[in-house]
């Protein structure tokens, strides 16, 4: 049988057993409660700075916990606008438009899984075959940029 949910009260307690420093087997034989509730508090404390998660706008709806994604919605606005503007645009000039624009390197499966997230494409993002564009070269790039290194930042304007 299901125990039932704690109160708020109880929330409270088991936060402030945390910030005590006691371990997660005390507080939970001291407010006669499973490790798990104690995990889970402690879980949301870390991703939401409460005790209780925050209730979805929707049903189905739920508040993301994990990795934080690598671009920002500012950074996909932006992306989003430099795509519509140079349709044609491959996904190596997109990472250097993210990096010129917002300061922020990405990687190329990064911006892929961006375009697919935001629903634009194949065409219009269009990929790099093995990293190099058919009409130049590595060895024409690395004598561009001056290095054997990073290929991409030989190939944005303003880096260094």
């Amino acid at each position: 049988m299901p125990f039932p949910p704690l109160s708020s009260a109880h929330k409270d307690r088991i936060q402030q057993h945390l910030l005590h420093g006691l371990a997660v087997a005390s507080i939970a034989a001291l407010e006669g409660v499973g490790k798990s509730s104690v995990y889970r508090i402690i879980d949301n404390l870390r991703a939401f700075g409460s005790h209780t998660a925050p209730a979805p706008a929707t049903a189905t709806a739920t508040t993301k916990r994990g990795r934080p994604c690598a671009i920002s919605p500012a950074a996909r606005i932006g992306l989003r606008a430099f795509v519509e503007g140079r349709p044609g645009a491959r996904q190596d000039e997109m990472r250097c438009a993210l990096l010129d624009s917002f300061d922020l390197a990405v990687s190329q499966p990064t911006i892929s899984n961006t375009l697919r997230a935001m629903k634009i494409g194949r065409k219009r993002g269009r990929r790099e075959v093995g990293g190099v564009s058919a009409s130049r070269s590595k060895r024409d790039l690395s004598e561009e940029s001056g290095r054997e290194g990073d290929l991409i930042t030989g190939l944005c304007e303003n880096s260094p």
